[in-house]
């Protein structure tokens, strides 16, 4: 178990402690003097090959269709935050550029909406929100759907009631790779790290 599964464990362990502390059901903390360690992972981008083996490919259920397109979509939107996809409504859409301001930064984004994007924005219109899974869903609900399923995509073919998936993509691709297959991508096509930088919203000393 990798330095992140234990941290989570302990800290829901943690937790409990904490809980049952308070409720005077136990004494001591026993986390007390214990630091949890945690490891800093460096998200992974898709190589250029990858990445167009997601495009191209046909999903066969509609859960890889799912995963597909908003890992796409993100990365469309020069790797936009799913948070940020959460809120959006029809008034984030001027003069065909998205426009919003970043949840987390408040950096302010005007992306220019090409084909690949309107296609998606048509595919998942929501009714209030831009997004329909944005209706119907929590946002970490639309996470785990999303992550799960681009660890799954891949051919599927059953043997007897089992169904077997050939994984297409490596483990470690999750939505948040979109922001950095983007960058990855860009660098490698000439454009300037400080664009680049720009269009992520990194701040600049």
């Amino acid at each position: 178990m990798g330095p992140n599964s234990r941290s989570i464990y302990l800290r829901n362990i943690r937790a409990v402690i904490k809980w049952a502390n308070r409720h005077e059901q136990i004494c001591p903390d026993p986390f007390a003097r214990y630091q949890i360690a945690k490891e800093d992972t460096e998200p992974k981008p898709l190589t250029m090959r990858q990445l167009l083996d997601l495009y191209t490919y046909q999903p066969m259920e509609q859960w890889q269709e799912f995963a597909r397109d908003i890992f796409l979509l993100s990365f469309y939107l020069i790797g936009a935050n799913l948070a940020d996809l959460m809120v959006m409504t029809r008034d984030n859409i001027v003069d065909g550029r998205l426009v919003y301001t970043r949840l987390k930064t408040g950096h302010k984004y005007s992306i220019k909406i090409e084909p690949e994007t309107s296609v998606l924005l048509a595919k998942y219109a929501g009714k209030k929100m831009l997004f329909s899974f944005a209706e119907n869903s929590s946002y970490n609900a639309v996470k785990v759907r999303v992550n799960r399923g681009l660890k799954r995509l891949g051919g599927v073919r059953y043997q007897g009631q089992r169904k077997i998936i050939t994984r297409m993509l490596p483990e470690y691709v999750c939505y948040y790779s979109a922001r950095y297959t983007w960058a990855t991508i860009a660098y490698s096509m000439g454009i300037p790290s400080s664009t680049i930088s720009d269009s992520l919203g990194h701040e600049h000393d």
